[in-house]
């Protein structure tokens, strides 16, 4: 920017403008009068001074400046770094549920298949050929079961439901009753609810899913010789949060494993 008329003159004062450690400027300003007759020269000391400050206030605005572009441009790339990783999310998810949907079939008549064939040579086979019979089928049913879980993972990722209320005492219920009803029988285990526990408001599927998933584990993995016993609790931490804890009398995960235990697939016993 140079100042309308103007014209150059000997007596002038300078000032780098300094950007980032590099000088990308200076401010000059000239005496257009006569120049008195001062040893150090026709700027006043003060003058110098605020010819140097306009010229740092000058260099911190253009870091500003660049600062601002270069997070501008730092928060676009996030930004279409996120969408190109949900949209990868998103397809991976897709082919978890459609490979997973088209195992399970062909899986499920191996087993239903291998446990006619082993009830139909009941007797007739030999002990090795019976053991390789048994696992053929439990492999199966393992193999079905992980798939069983990757389409209910696929299924909890694809797509919310609307947050709804949600009663937790009729959730336990109906687990004891349908879904955990065999496995409590056989092991002889035990839920408890000490205190009735209070209505949230959430997604009622994810919060069965999670519930059945703690107790099961609970259950599963229990010392020898003692029944599992699974205590449910719940309360308030503020007006909008409620803290629900599952316990159980299990063989419990080491302090050093705690972390392990929310990757996917990791599995500790």
């Amino acid at each position: 920017y140079v100042s309308d008329p103007f014209d150059e003159t000997p007596w002038k004062q300078s000032s780098d403008i300094v950007v980032n450690g590099e000088s990308r400027g200076v401010v000059e300003v000239y005496y257009l009068e006569d120049c008195p007759h001062l040893d150090g020269g026709p700027f006043l000391k003060e003058e110098r001074h605020l010819l140097d400050g306009l010229a740092r206030v000058l260099g911190r605005a253009a870091e500003h400046k660049q600062a601002k572009e270069a997070l501008a441009a730092s928060n676009h790339d996030l930004t279409l770094m996120a969408n190109r990783l949900e949209q990868a999310n998103r397809e991976l998810t897709d082919f978890v549920y459609v490979a997973s949907h088209d195992l399970r079939e062909p899986l499920r008549k191996i087993a239903s298949f291998g446990t006619l064939l082993k009830d139909s040579l009941e007797g007739k086979l030999e002990e090795d050929d019976r053991e390789n019979l048994h696992y053929m089928i439990d492999g199966a049913d393992r193999m079905t079961q992980m798939i069983e879980g990757l389409l209910i993972y696929s299924r909890l990722n694809t797509g919310s439901d609307p947050f709804d209320v949600a009663d937790l005492n009729e959730t336990i219920e109906q687990l004891e009753r349908l879904e955990l009803a065999a496995m409590l029988e056989e092991t002889g285990a035990t839920i408890e609810v000490p205190q009735p526990l209070p209505k949230v408001k959430g997604e009622p599927v994810q919060l069965r899913q999670l519930l059945q998933n703690l107790i099961t584990n609970g259950i599963k993995y229990h010392r020898d010789g003692v029944a599992p016993r699974i205590v449910i609790s719940a309360g308030a931490l503020d007006d909008e949060t409620v803290k629900i804890e599952v316990r159980d009398n299990g063989i419990g995960v080491s302090e050093e494993f705690r972390e392990d235990i929310f990757k996917m697939f990791r599995r500790l016993h």
